[in-house]
Order: structure tokens, then sequence, then C-alpha cells
């Protein structure tokens, strides 16, 4: 779970769209 952990923060930081998403959806509570 680390590793997959590991490569989805590397894929947010990667994909800025995603991390727009990400933060969204932590603003909102949904994670």
């Amino acid at each position: 779970m680390t590793k997959l952990t590991h490569y989805d923060i590397v894929g947010s930081f990667l994909r800025p769209e995603e991390l727009k998403k990400a933060r969204e959806k932590f603003n909102e509570g949904n994670i």
C-alpha cells in the first residue's frame, strides 16, 4: 500500500489537474 500511495502522490504532482480535483474533494470532505 505504501508503494501505491507513493505513486499516487507522484502522479498528483505530475498531473496538476488531478491534484486540483483531489484538493477540491478534500475541501468538500469527500476524502
